[in-house]
């Protein structure tokens, strides 16, 4: 009778295919929450909800009638998230490939099937990078302190790809979205200001 299954929220930064990532494993599977507690999860859930990208795990060793319940709760919660919600079934060391398929039909999307022990996180891994939005651009404008300023900022929040300094400074960068278009932005103002 458990309300939930994860009471803490862990945030860590790691890298993926050369993007910096900060990744939360948050509050599960909320369901029956009395009213008092609602708001205290509500910042929790609203962070998960504006992710770029939700991983919603599932045990793939839960009988199929609990996951099915946890499955239409976390639909329920993630409803209007912005980013992508990529399904993924853990602990498949312990199920057989009949069981994948079943699994896999309760899921609107392919899930990716994953095991701590057996060698399948690096699947995970490429499917993250491969989901995740990524735009690219190269940003042009005179050297100077303000440009310096620019590149250690995109050093800070994207991947820079190459830098040089031949007539100014020319960065190419990959990132979030919304990163490289405030790069590009301040890249124009830096411009702006030397004409």
């Amino acid at each position: 009778d458990r309300l939930f299954e994860t009471l803490g929220t862990t945030t860590r930064r790691t890298t993926l295919a050369g993007r910096r990532l900060l990744l939360t494993d948050t509050v599960g599977f909320v369901s029956g929450l009395p009213h008092e507690f609602v708001a205290a999860f509500e910042s929790t859930m609203a962070s998960a909800r504006h992710a770029e990208l939700v991983l919603l795990i599932v045990d793939g060793s839960d009988p199929r009638e609990e996951l099915e319940r946890r499955l239409a709760v976390a639909r329920e919660q993630m409803r209007d998230a912005d980013g992508t919600v990529l399904p993924v079934v853990h602990k498949v060391d312990r199920i057989t490939g009949t069981r994948r398929t079943e699994l896999a039909e309760l899921f609107e999307t392919v899930p990716v099937f994953a095991s701590a022990t057996d060698g399948s996180l690096n699947a995970l891994c490429d499917r993250i990078v491969e989901t995740l939005p990524t735009a690219e651009t190269t940003l042009t404008m005179p050297n100077g302190d303000d440009a310096m300023t620019l590149l250690s900022w995109c050093y800070d929040r994207a991947e820079v790809r190459e830098v040089s300094y031949d007539d100014g400074v020319q960065v190419r960068l990959a990132g979030k979205p919304s990163v490289v278009k405030e790069a590009e932005r301040n890249a124009s103002e830096i411009r702006s200001k030397t004409q």
